[in-house]
């Protein structure tokens, strides 16, 4: 069995010359269009509260210092200030 085929259609099977419409970037459009899975949706949940409350103890903890503070979250710095990004959190300075 073969693989798909990449065109300017999008993929195409080779043995049936069938394509698939709109290829992986279709499937990332109806992905992102799915409001629990963005960040788009006004409603906290208990997650995004627990998230938010662990972010500003780390911060405070490492006084707002955010290296130490992703190094202490093993995320990157950029993870850190997009988090506090969708959480509403200025960073001090």
């Amino acid at each position: 069995m073969t693989g798909l085929h990449w065109g300017k259609q999008g993929a195409q099977h080779p043995e049936t010359n069938s394509s698939v419409e709109g290829g992986v970037y279709g499937a990332l459009t109806e992905i992102r269009s799915v409001p629990a899975l963005t960040d788009e949706c006004d409603d906290a949940t208990p997650l995004d509260d627990a998230e938010r409350s662990a972010l500003l103890a780390v911060l405070e903890s490492q006084r707002w210092h955010m290296t130490r503070s992703a190094e202490q979250l093993s995320i990157s710095r950029n993870t850190l200030y997009r988090k506090l990004r969708k959480h509403a959190i200025s960073p001090r300075r």
